[in-house]
């Protein structure tokens, strides 16, 4: 009821509250007053998806808090897919290849248009930018997805675009290379504490056997999918005791792409003169 002077009887009001005139925002959905968001999580509380969360792991706080001024891209989620894949197909190191040796790196060394075969055919520093800004590629997309206020769920997805992108370039008649640096830069963005055990274990094998480095690589690369199904639901390693279990999206894109990887690399692997690659 309204007593006569036309205010409202009670001291809370839904959704929000007002004080001294002003509302006050009600909660995301799902939180009240006071209350935390999970670990490793965190709360976006503007925007058009108010309460999307985000990989706190490598993203602690929304794009909104971050950059303030910062106006945020109206991108829909199949035109940004589609700018993902464009922007995974830049062909780095056939430019490279081609502004620094002067070459076609397709038609030589083991004619991958890799940071692999940039490393051996220009030079290794070469080959690190090169894999450096393949990297850089898929990582890129996945922050713009976050930018555009997509969830994980759905930014993963955009980031598997530019791996799919960089296998499948559209600048090079929809050839690419094996996209094993990109793979990296996306899922970087979303389990990098899996990843930097992967590395470890790569880089241990690719400094005790020498003769056997491509194999180790690709040994390292299939536990992925393992630990990255095992955080937050198994204790297998006790810093990341912390972290929350993976969503399905981000675990079945990892095991996606590591099986995608492995249908890129398996046919190189024992060439005509039936000698494995290594």
């Amino acid at each position: 009821m309204r007593p006569p002077g036309g205010t409202v009887s009670g001291s809370s009001q839904s959704p929000g509250s007002r004080t001294g005139g002003s509302a006050v925002p009600a909660s995301p959905p799902g939180i009240g007053a006071g209350a935390r968001a999970a670990p490793g999580r965190a709360f976006r509380t503007t925007g058009p998806r108010c309460g999307a969360f985000y990989n706190a792991d490598v993203m602690p706080t929304s794009f909104d808090a971050a950059f303030p001024l910062l106006p945020r891209p109206a991108l829909t989620f199949v035109p940004l897919v589609l700018l993902s894949f464009l922007v995974g197909g830049v062909p780095f190191s056939t430019w490279i290849g081609r502004h620094v040796a002067r070459i076609d790196i397709r038609r030589h060394g083991s004619r991958n248009p890799g940071a692999a075969n940039v490393w051996r055919t220009v030079g290794p520093g070469w080959g690190i930018l090169v894999g450096a800004l393949d990297a850089a590629k898929g990582a890129a997309m996945v922050v713009v997805a976050w930018w555009a206020a997509f969830p994980d769920e759905r930014a993963v997805w955009v980031g598997a675009a530019a791996v799919i992108g960089h296998n499948f370039s559209p600048w090079l008649s929809f050839r690419g290379g094996k996209g094993g640096a990109t793979t990296f830069g996306m899922l970087a963005c979303f389990v990098l504490p899996e990843l930097l055990v992967v590395f470890s274990i790569w880089l241990a094998g690719w400094l005790l056997f020498r003769g056997a480095r491509f194999r180790w690589s690709m040994s390292a690369a299939s536990i992925t999918p393992m630990l990255v199904l095992a955080t937050g639901r198994l204790d297998l390693l006790p810093f990341m005791e912390g972290h929350p279990p993976r969503p399905v999206a981000i675990v079945g894109a990892t095991i996606l792409l590591t099986a995608l990887l492995w249908i890129r690399v398996l046919p190189g692997m024992r060439p005509a003169g039936g000698r494995a690659i290594r």
